[in-house]
């Protein structure tokens, strides 16, 4: 009797990991922490596995994707200036708010700036960068051209400063320059 009753105990385990190992394949629920449904994140179950035998390990999969991302918010992409006499003029052209789903180092890269110019006219461009919330105007302004390179953002806002200096008898015109940003995290 006590034989039978360890036969029926092992029919009834083999029974319940068929019925475990046969549940239907597609999307999962997803809760947060909090207990309650959320869309935030996706879960899919594969599909089943019949007949699984007593005694032999099966594997399971549990595998989560998790995206690095940047993201950057910009204040503007383009300053235009208006300036009607000569002289020396700054400002805190663009902010940027850069997040990420990492905690390493972010980077900007500037490409191509130079001095503004109408023909072959060319007024001091300068550049800087500094934290968005630090008081004051920059003192550490450095010409177009040398703020080529990747500069390592020390803070998460960060504002790019403009100068420009118009010498007295500049021609009226308009004077421009394009250059290229490029944003980048170390994982």
């Amino acid at each position: 009797m006590r034989n039978l009753f360890i036969a029926v105990l092992v029919v009834l385990g083999v029974a319940g990991l068929v019925l475990v190992a046969e549940t239907e394949a597609g999307s999962l629920t997803v809760y947060n922490n909090q207990g309650v449904i959320t869309t935030a994140a996706t879960a899919v179950a594969d599909g089943p596995v019949a007949g699984i035998v007593p005694g032999i390990a099966q594997a399971i999969k549990i595998s989560a994707n998790v995206p690095s991302t940047l993201k950057v918010d910009l204040s503007a992409t383009q300053i235009a200036w208006d300036m009607p006499n000569a002289g020396t003029y700054q400002t805190r052209a663009i902010d940027m708010i850069l997040t990420s789903s990492e905690g390493g180092p972010k980077y900007i890269t500037i490409a191509g700036a130079d001095k503004l110019a109408n023909g072959t006219v060319k007024l001091d461009t300068l550049y800087t960068l500094k934290p968005t919330d630090e008081l004051g105007v920059p003192s550490d302004y450095v010409a177009a051209a040398t703020f080529n390179k990747t500069h390592e953002l020390k803070n998460n806002k960060t504002s790019v400063w403009n100068k420009i200096v118009v010498p007295t008898g500049t021609s009226a015109g308009n004077f421009s320059d394009d250059f290229t940003v490029t944003f980048s995290q170390t994982l």
